[in-house]
C-alpha cells in the first residue's frame, strides 16, 4: 500500500522552518505497512495545494495532507482541496457550535475569524479536534482515501493516533508494517560502502537497500516488511561481514556511545584537547548521559598562543612543523591527558577553512592522534566539504579511531 504526503506551509517552502511533520507521519504510516512514495511541500497557495493533490493520484492509495487549516486568511488548504477535488466549500453548524462554545465571551470579530474553521469540503468526514481548534477531514476520490490534519504537531500527533491510525487500520487491515533495519558504520566512505555491497541487493529481492551517509558515518539502511525478517537477518549478517570492524553499531545507536561503553568496561578516563574543532569532540561525548563517569574533560587549544601556554606545545614544534601536524597533534593529545590525569589523551588539529590553508595543508587537512602510557597512534586525514561538515567528520573519525584503539582492531593509517 503506497501513500503521499503533502505538507503545506510558506515557512516550509521558504526554508524558514524544517518539515518536522513527514517525518513523523512516514515513520507511523509505515508501522501500519503503509509506504510512502511521494512528499511535497507546497505554499499556502490554494493552486498549488490543488496541483499537489492531483498528482498523488497514480502513485498513492492514501493521501495525507497537513497544515493551512487555521482561522486565518493564509490558510487556504480546504480551498485548494475542494479546487482539486471539484467540490464546495460548506458550512458545518455542527462544528460551529462546538466552536462558539470554546469562546463563550469573544467578540464577534474573533469568532468569525474562529467560525471559518466550520467551512468543510463538500461530501468529508469531519474529525474534530481534542487540541486546538482545526477540524480535520477525511475525503474520498475514487479508490483514494484522503486525510487531512493540522499542522501544529501536537495537534496532528493527537489526531492521527486518535483517529487517522485506528481508521486505516480498520480499511486495510490486513498488511503488514514495514521496518527499517540499519547497520551503522565509520571510516569507509560512502562509495566504498556501496562498492561493497552492490551485488547484494538482487540476491534479497523483498528487501530494498539504501546509504545514508553522514560526516564520517555511513549508514546501511534496509527495508522490508517484517514477514521478510528471515531475509533481512541474513542480507544484515553477509552485509556486517563485508565490511568488518566499519560496523560499529546497529539502529540509533551513536558512535559516542559505543564508545563510551568501550571506556566505561575498560574502566579507562579520558581527556582532549582540540584546535579545529573547538571543543565539538567534547561536546559530543558529553551529549551521552553518564559520560562523567569516564570523560575528565577537554582543552580547546585554538590558538598558537593556547597550544604553547596552556597544552605546552613546544616553541620549536610549531616553528618546524606547524600548528597542523602530527607532532603538534601528538603533544597535545599527551599534554591533555597528562594535565588531566587521563588514562588516554585524543587530540584533534586541522584546517577547517575556508580560510587558513597553506600548500602542505590544504582544507580539509587534519591530524587525530591517541596517546596512552604505553603508545602513540596518529592519522592523517585529507578531507572535502564545508567548514560545519570538515569538522563534524573530524569529531566523528576522533571517537572512531578510540573505538578501534580500544578493540585493538587494526587500523589503516
Amino acid at each position: 500500500m503506497n501513500a503521499a504526503v503533502i505538507t503545506v506551509g510558506d515557512e516550509l517552502t521558504s526554508g524558514e522552518k524544517i518539515d518536522a511533520n513527514f517525518p513523523r507521519l512516514a515513520r507511523r504510516l509505515a508501522s501500519l505497512g503503509i509506504e510512502v512514495v511521494l512528499h511535497e511541500s507546497v505554499p499556502d497557495d490554494e493552486v498549488a495545494i490543488a496541483r499537489a493533490l492531483k498528482s498523488t493520484q497514480a502513485v498513492a492509495r492514501v493521501v495525507v495532507v497537513t497544515g493551512g487549516l487555521g482561522p486565518t486568511s493564509d490558510d487556504v488548504t480546504r480551498e485548494g482541496i475542494a479546487r482539486a477535488l471539484g467540490r464546495e466549500l460548506t458550512f458545518n453548524d455542527a462544528v460551529a457550535s462546538r466552536l462558539s462554545a470554546r469562546f463563550p465571551e469573544a467578540d464577534s470579530g474573533f469568532l468569525d475569524l474562529v467560525l471559518k474553521q466550520a467551512y468543510a469540503v463538500e461530501k468529508a468526514e469531519i474529525m474534530m479536534p481534542q487540541r486546538g481548534t482545526a477540524p480535520g477531514l477525511i475525503l474520498f476520490d475514487g479508490d483514494q482515501v484522503i486525510y487531512v490534519l493540522p499542522g501544529v504537531p501536537a495537534e496532528l500527533d493527537e489526531m492521527f493516533e486518535g483517529k487517522v491510525g485506528p481508521d486505516l487500520a480498520d480499511r486495510f487491515g490486513d498488511l503488514v508494517p514495514l521496518r527499517r533495519y540499519t547497520l551503522r558504520t565509520a571510516g569507509l566512505p560512502e562509495a566504498e560502502v556501496q562498492t561493497a555491497i552492490a551485488d547484494l541487493e538482487p540476491l534479497y529481492g523483498a528487501v530494498r537497500f539504501g546509504l545514508l551517509a553522514h560526516p564520517g558515518i555511513v549508514d546501511v539502511v534496509l527495508t522490508a516488511r517484517e514477514s521478510e525478517s528471515e531475509d533481512v537477518e541474513a542480507a544484515l549478517e553477509e552485509i556486517e561481514g563485508r565490511l568488518g570492524s566499519a560496523v560499529y553499531g546497529t539502529d540509533e545507536q551513536r558512535i559516542e556511545e559505543v564508545v563510551g561503553k568501550l571506556l566505561r568496561e575498560a574502566r579507562s578516563t579520558l581527556a582532549t584537547a582540540e584546535s579545529c574543532t573547538g571543543g565539538l569532540l567534547a561536546q559530543v561525548i558529553t551529549d551521552v548521559p553518564g559520560s562523567s563517569d569516564y570523560f575528565l574533560g577537554g582543552i580547546v587549544g585554538y590558538a598558537d598562543a593556547a597550544k604553547i601556554k596552556v597544552l605546552g606545545v613546544g616553541e620549536e614544534t610549531l616553528s618546524e612543523h606547524g600548528a597542523v601536524s602530527e607532532p603538534t597533534a601528538r603533544e597535545m593529545a599527551g599534554a591533555a591527558r597528562r594535565l588531566l590525569e587521563a588514562d588516554i589523551g585524543v587530540a584533534i588539529t586541522g584546517v577547517a577553512g575556508p580560510g587558513g590553508a597553506t600548500e602542505r595543508n590544504p582544507v580539509g587537512t587534519v591530524y587525530v592522534c591517541i596517546v596512552d602510557e604505553y603508545d602513540e597512534l596518529a592519522l592523517k586525514l585529507k578531507q572535502p566539504g564545508s567548514r560545519g561538515q570538515i569538522r563534524a567528520r573530524a569529531a566523528n573519525t576522533a571517537l572512531n579511531l578510540l573505538r578501534l584503539y580500544l578493540t585493538n582492531e587494526e587500523i589503516e593509517q
